[in-house]
């Protein structure tokens, strides 16, 4: 059973922050101002059927595509709203709320369990890794006090 308070004590802290960002994007009744969102067809097919309403999270409606079953928001926000809630100052509270505070237990847990499936796949115990998309290098760190010769890029 995963404790969620031992891998992110501010989880609640974290709920709040998003509930507080996101209420501006919708009515008082709960409905989407129709001047933030945008109707988008499936990210992988571009079908616009979908079969049901999969779930909803502060707001934002997950549907399920009838012809891949890809799961995704929408309506979503236009891009010009998300280019701004990326902001730096908003990127910044989010790594201080959700990110640091799990990283030392995603690096125990997450990053030997990957560092474990890579050396079973390999003859060899250490080596050179560049790792794109790397997110916060909790494989990387592990890899690393193995002795790997390792580089991570992140485009976030």
């Amino acid at each position: 059973m995963i404790v969620f308070d031992k891998i992110n004590p501010n989880l609640s802290e974290l709920s709040n922050y998003y509930s507080e960002k996101t209420r501006k994007f919708f009515n008082k009744g709960g409905d989407f101002k129709s001047e933030c969102f945008e109707e988008v067809k499936c990210y992988y097919c571009d079908s616009d059927k979908y079969v049901c309403e999969f779930y909803d999270k502060y707001g934002f409606r997950h549907i399920r595509c009838s012809v891949c079953g890809t799961v995704y928001v929408n309506p979503r926000l236009k891009q010009k709203i998300v280019h701004d809630l990326y902001s730096e100052s908003d990127y910044t509270q989010y790594y201080k709320i959700k990110l640091l505070p799990a990283l030392e237990y995603r690096k125990n847990v997450l990053g030997i369990r990957k560092y474990e499936q890579i050396i079973s796949l390999l003859s060899k115990k250490r080596g050179r890794v560049l790792a794109t998309g790397c997110g916060l290098g909790d494989i990387l760190s592990v890899l690393n006090e193995n002795k790997w010769d390792v580089l991570g890029i992140e485009f976030n």
